[in-house]
């Protein structure tokens, strides 16, 4: 591979945008790190499992972690019904995107709007890249139309997000079935990313439903298991596949406490569930106070959801004055949305008031005639 060849790549790759504060943005505003609430990050505001703490006190830092994550990949996989081999734990689900990226060997398939970060490790990996969008009002899938573009573009890997961030949406069993077979008749991969499969309360088993012929599975245990400051996710594939993208992995990607914490996370599920009962009762709450304060919410099936307020950039600096956070979806291809992650009541009322406060004081509006996805 020519070194011009990799310039062009680099050169032609957007980084994606994400969520979560900006330290630098808030020292220029004069706002302290720890004084914001973050509703922009898809997280779990009550925190990991005690038992993660106790875990890693007994992690030494004068030790290389293990580097193939033997006691790590085992519990995942008995957790799955799968052996060890099916297994392959990373720095975070965006590493193993960017993994699957340096092994693709043609074109990709994006169902969109997504997370951007398909689309940037794909660029950096000089592939071509194409997307689906989503038409319907409330940004679900079609998966007619994808059915069509894969039998089209005949890609070498699909990416879905199931649910999808930002818009929280989840497509049945039969409907990513459909999307397996397809992308299988082409000779192509599925990566079906449930990084926030956690947050469905009603969710179906991907594994025991559909195999995992043709398909790689990506994982987080950074959202609802509160391990985001650790950064820790896994593939779940046939071994072959495990096995060629290991080959393109750092060496000791995953770190010791990294390694200790997701054990421990996976062996509470007490306090995964009250985790996310909580939050989706949450989220409830916030729907229903916002659409009172005359916003249109999109319908969705995690502890985050987007909600149309005309001027996503200026609502998202109007709240930040509030010492509130919440995402800007212009990213996305949404310059009229907004994303909020449920985080306790006693935050969502906060938010609730500020803003109440800036739809009476007439600097927030909404833009009724906007669709969704319409980009100026």
């Amino acid at each position: 591979m020519s070194r011009e060849y990799l310039r062009k790549c680099i050169s032609g790759a957007k980084a994606a945008a994400h969520g979560g504060p900006d330290c630098e943005e808030l020292r220029r505003m004069g706002i302290a790190d720890d004084q914001v609430l973050d509703f922009s990050s898809n997280l779990n505001p009550y925190g990991a499992s005690r038992l993660v703490e106790e875990a890693m006190r007994n992690v030494s830092i004068s030790c290389y972690p293990d580097r193939h994550c033997v006691a790590l990949r085992e519990a995942l996989a008995a957790a799955n019904g799968l052996e060890a081999d099916n297994v392959l734990p990373g720095n975070g689900a965006s590493e193993l995107i960017h993994l699957i990226a340096r092994a693709a060997q043609g074109p990709v398939l994006i169902a969109a709007p997504t997370f951007g970060e398909y689309r940037h490790a794909d660029e950096l990996a000089g592939l071509t890249v194409q997307e689906v969008m989503a038409e319907s009002p409330n940004l679900a899938f079609s998966v007619d139309i994808l059915r069509r573009a894969i039998h089209r573009q005949r890609p070498s890997v699909v990416f879905l997000c199931n649910p999808n961030n930002p818009s929280g949406h989840y497509l049945a069993l039969e409907e990513v079935g459909v999307i397996l077979h397809t992308t299988r008749s082409v000779g192509g991969l599925l990566v079906l990313d449930e990084a926030y499969v956690d947050f469905v309360p009603d969710r179906w088993d991907s594994v025991g439903a559909l195999g995992l012929q043709g398909l790689v599975i990506l994982r987080s245990l950074t959202k609802l298991y509160g391990l985001a400051g650790l950064r820790l996710g896994y593939i779940l594939a046939k071994p072959d596949l495990v096995r060629a993208l290991s080959t393109v992995q750092p060496p000791w990607s995953v770190n010791a406490f990294a390694q200790a914490a997701g054990i421990a996370a996976m062996a509470d599920k007490a306090h995964l569930e009250s985790s996310r009962r909580a939050l989706l009762i949450e989220r409830a709450r916030l729907e229903s106070a916002i659409e009172n304060l005359g916003y249109r919410t999109l319908p969705t099936h995690t502890a985050f959801f987007l909600v149309r307020v005309g001027n996503a950039k200026r609502m998202r600096e109007r709240l930040l004055a509030h010492n509130l956070l919440v995402r800007d979806c212009s990213s996305f291809g949404l310059p009229n949305h907004i994303r909020i992650s449920a985080r306790t009541p006693e935050d969502g009322a906060r938010l609730i008031q500020a803003m109440a406060s800036e739809s009476t004081s007439g600097n927030a509006s909404v833009d009724a005639e906007q669709a969704p996805g319409t980009k100026h």
